[in-house]
């Protein structure tokens, strides 16, 4: 079985993936990705650059240009899903847990904060929240 490294709070941004990215190489990469955990692989909760980051031109060396930001955002969607960095978990359950744990309880302004992308998240969660997705 495969095993793919993910920061925590991409158990949300993956959810509300639509299309929009840093570059297309990043843009690319989530598609590619977004594939590859629909087969429910293992997921490593990863506290630096993951998977995902692998293409982000935000990523200065091995972790993010924005790592405090970022690294904030991963400490809340653990306290939230009960995650620990390091544990290896499905990837049904990754996402489920943070639907569960955040999106469906309305929290996912409170655990992400203000990003580039908190609209479309945001519209995209009352989207799911009504079963319209």
């Amino acid at each position: 079985m495969s095993k793919y490294r993910l920061r925590p709070h991409h158990a949300l941004c993956l959810q509300f993936f639509s299309g929009h990215g840093y570059s297309s190489e990043f843009t690319d990469n989530m598609v590619k990705m977004i594939s590859f955990l629909k087969e429910n692989p293992q997921v490593e909760i990863a506290s630096a650059a993951d998977d995902l980051c692998r293409s982000c031109p935000n990523l200065i060396g091995s972790d993010c240009k924005d790592c405090k930001d970022v690294g904030e955002k991963d400490r809340r969607v653990c306290i939230e899903c009960g995650f620990s960095y390091g544990d290896i978990i499905t990837a049904e359950k990754f996402f489920k847990t943070a639907y569960n744990r955040i999106i469906a309880d309305g929290k996912l302004r409170e655990v992400c904060g203000v990003c580039q992308w908190s609209d479309i998240c945001t519209a995209e969660a009352a989207t799911k929240k009504h079963g319209e997705k």
